[in-house]
């Protein structure tokens, strides 16, 4: 019984090492506009750059600091709106990246998780 855990464990341990790390790859879609784009194909986020400043949609925590580094590497614009289409981790849990910009978080009472 130990070798079976032990075999286990450490085809689990290979396992979760050998997953490829995630990566943001900004997609430009029109002017000012560009698709922040998971590797793995999960938890992508929008960003729009206006005059006023910079719109993101959906950001996970767990790659939202690559979104914002993107960001940064387009313009000196401040994020100043941050829409949550959903409460799913994926779409909404990466705020928390972007608090030195101060911004305008938008979302609704649909956003929220179930009771």
């Amino acid at each position: 019984m130990t070798r079976k855990l032990l075999a286990l464990f450490a085809l689990w341990l290979f396992a979760t090492g050998a997953a490829a790390p995630v990566r943001m790859t900004p997609v430009k879609i029109a002017d000012g506009i560009y698709m922040f784009q998971h590797s793995q194909g999960s938890g992508n986020s929008t960003v729009v750059i206006t005059n006023d400043g910079v719109l993101v949609l959906d950001f996970h925590i767990d790659n939202a600091d690559q979104t914002l580094a993107g960001i940064r590497k387009l313009t000196d614009k401040k994020v100043k709106y941050l829409i949550s289409s959903h409460s799913a981790g994926d779409h909404a849990s990466g705020a928390w990246h972007f608090r030195a910009d101060k911004p305008i978080y938008i979302a609704t009472n649909a956003t929220r998780s179930p009771r």
